[in-house]
């Protein structure tokens, strides 16, 4: 809970009283229907609604028992649920149904799974297991069944995997239902989009990347980048992915760089955009009543550059 903030003029200060835990956040989100999330250290969290400018803090069930490292909103204007990760846990709402926001917040169950498992593998191995996990990034699907994870176990950081769950039983219960997990060729994954039921996968090695689909059932072909791991211009630095399927992703080539353009659902290759210095993030925007689409990449020595593609 904030117990070290007190309210002024619709901003929060840290409390004087030393007897009351500090504000220390850890990660934020925002919703589409404008409430931002915040995780603190102590694995609390506090949703502020800028609307109505009201702030819901965590109860006990809400409560993580270590710092909240990732968060994500499931897209509704409606029944907007929250969840929220940290070590070994991840908790999601049911919405704002119930008439306080501590009361929705529940840890989801993990079944154990049965003798051959309902865990659909990529080629490679992973722990899919909750405990022993550190999340660092979680994602909920266009339809909001289905929640993709970045993690790596707690006793090696660098062997960084994707996860992908699917929620059942009214936010009750998640049940891993496929996994990735790169390898010396294609990478270590990073960052991770969804299109509708459609996950990309952004992974990178030293001098390369990769780009891997996943769909939430397995079955359909899933196309990946590059057909051979020579093709990638130098080390993939960042990955992003519009509302409309345009997939991006940026690559350092020296002191300069280059980000490729791709369509789904088949990743195929678009464009390439010449950058004058190395990108460090991008941001692909898609206006409902606009054709086309704004890219804005920002570059390790400072400065952003910004075009319509």
């Amino acid at each position: 809970m904030w117990t070290g903030m007190t309210r002024e003029g619709g901003l929060f200060k840290r409390s004087s009283s030393a007897k009351q835990k500090e504000f220390d956040p850890t990660t934020a989100c925002w919703s589409m229907a404008g409430q931002l999330a915040v995780g603190m250290q102590d694995g609390s969290f506090a949703v502020w609604d800028s609307v109505s400018s009201q702030v819901s803090t965590s109860g006990r069930s809400g409560k993580h028992s270590s710092p909240v490292t990732a968060g994500d909103w499931r897209t509704s204007l409606f029944a907007p649920a929250l969840a929220l990760a940290s070590t070994s846990t991840i908790k999601v709402s049911r919405g704002f149904e119930a008439a306080e926001w501590g009361s929705t917040a529940l840890k989801l169950k993990l079944p154990k799974r049965s003798a051959g498992g309902s865990m659909k593998s990529l080629p490679g191995r992973a722990k899919a297991d909750v405990e022993g996990l550190h999340f660092s990034a979680l994602k909920f699907s266009g339809g909001g069944r289905h929640l993709a994870v970045l993690a790596a176990p707690t006793s090696a950081p660098r062997l960084t995997q994707v996860i992908l769950y699917e929620i059942q039983a009214e936010s009750e219960a998640l049940v891993a239902s496929r996994e990735y997990v790169g390898d010396g060729v294609g990478g270590a994954p990073f960052e991770v989009c969804w299109s509708g039921e459609l996950l990309v996968i952004f992974s990178r090695t030293d001098s390369g990347g990769s780009i891997r689909t996943i769909r939430s059932m397995p079955g359909a072909v899933e196309p990946s980048w590059p057909p051979d791991p020579r093709d990638a211009p130098g080390m993939m630095t960042c990955g992003g992915l519009s509302p409309r399927g345009l997939v991006a992703a940026a690559f350092a080539c020296g002191e300069r760089g280059e980000v490729l353009l791709f369509g789904l659902p088949a990743l195929e290759p678009l464009g390439k955009i010449s950058t004058p210095g190395v990108p460090s993030d991008l941001q692909l925007h898609a206006p409902t009543e606009a054709s086309r689409h704004t890219l804005s990449v920002a570059f390790d020595g400072g400065g952003v550059q910004v075009w319509e593609v």
